[in-house]
């Protein structure tokens, strides 16, 4: 049924896209209701939900809601709640080989009660091993924590880890109370370190509960918001990772950056290089330039894609960040601006563009 209903291509083009595997390293998942994790909650929260009309967690809000509208399943429910619908229309289609969930609740970061939080957070990922990990081999997925309970977070972490072996990453939004470099996060960061999970800091924001997404402000418009809020999250999160001395702690911590964008990488490792030649006495832990930190321990995913009017310049860019295995690609299923695998990348070098859409994330995800 699932498989009739996909808004196909045609056949011929189908084949043609199937002869290249690719791994997708950014895949959204949706728990259709909250009520679908009632099963994995205690009873004092399911009460606490009730009680309190709790639908979801806080996000910010789009215009279209998001989505493909293709990407609807025929079933019913939001786009990217159906395994099956997902498995025929980006899995099958696409030759996808893995495909990495970031399940939609990464919002729980911004609820302000950090226990219910965590609760959630965990009933989430109980949610994935069972609806999609345990679906098809191909899925492999995020875990879901809370970074206002870093103790809570870690613990939830070990958790995951030794509940399913399809989990591959740690998942937090770039809209967060402080930098994601300060001390508080440790716990996170050494439990990442100790299973070998990138630490993934994925687009998003969200309005009244998270500082806003500009040093000038709140943005009137999503278009605003969803140009630069990722990029200018990013740029502070790396920057502070960098400077904190995060990497010296855990040597084997690597971040992706996901949804962030792409061109502004080289730009931030110039300015930091050159910054930091006069202020390195205040940061002595930083025994090297910050770029190649940056180019050691950071991969970015590809979409969204900037894409100038002289594609070469877009092969430029990744030259510039000194790091062929620093991009990852991802198409963003199923949200509105998805990357498709077909026209995605297509001006760079073909063994650059197979490093990016496949080997990359195969070697960092140990997949």
């Amino acid at each position: 049924m699932a498989q009739q209903a996909v808004r196909s291509i045609s056949d011929q083009t189908a084949t043609r896209r199937a002869a290249e595997p690719i791994i997708d390293a950014d895949v959204h998942s949706v728990v259709p209701s909250v009520k679908d994790l009632y099963p994995y909650l205690s009873e004092y929260w399911k009460n606490y939900i009730d009680i309190s009309e709790y639908k979801r967690p806080p996000t910010n809000h789009t215009p279209s809601g998001g989505p493909r509208i293709d990407a609807l399943p025929p079933g019913g429910g939001p786009a990217g709640s159906d395994a099956d619908f997902m498995r025929a229309q980006l899995l099958d289609q696409w030759n996808i080989e893995y495909a990495v969930l970031n399940p939609s609740y990464h919002g729980v970061a911004w609820i302000s009660n950090p226990h219910f939080a965590s609760a959630l957070a965990t009933a989430v990922n109980h949610w994935t091993a069972d609806h999609w990990l345990d679906r098809d081999r191909r899925f492999r997925a995020s875990i879901i924590v809370a970074p206002q309970n870093p103790e809570a977070a870690a613990q939830e972490i070990d958790r995951a880890a030794k509940h399913h072996s399809g989990f591959v990453q740690i998942l937090i939004p770039s809209g967060s109370e402080a930098p994601y470099g300060k001390d508080r996060y440790r716990p996170i960061h050494e439990a990442a370190a100790r299973h070998g999970f990138p630490l993934g800091i994925h687009l998003g924001m969200a309005t009244d509960t998270t500082p806003p997404p500009s040093p000038v402000g709140w943005f009137s418009y999503y278009l605003e918001m969803h140009a630069v809020s990722g990029t200018l999250a990013a740029m502070s999160h790396t920057v502070s990772l960098v400077c904190e001395g995060v990497f010296k702690r855990f040597p084997t911590l690597k971040v992706v950056l996901i949804e962030c964008g792409m061109s502004w990488v080289p730009t931030v490792m110039w300015r930091l290089d050159k910054d930091w030649k006069g202020l390195r006495h205040e940061v002595p832990w930083v025994d090297r330039k910050p770029s190649e930190f940056i180019r050691e321990h950071f991969h970015c995913s590809t979409q969204p894609v900037e894409e100038p009017d002289d594609p070469e310049y877009l092969q430029q860019v990744i030259d510039m960040v000194g790091n062929e295995k620093f991009y990852l690609f991802a198409t963003d299923y199923p949200h509105w601006d998805f990357d498709s695998p077909a026209r995605a990348l297509s001006p760079l070098r073909p063994d650059l563009r197979r490093k990016i859409l496949y080997d990359n994330a195969k070697e960092l995800y140990r997949l």
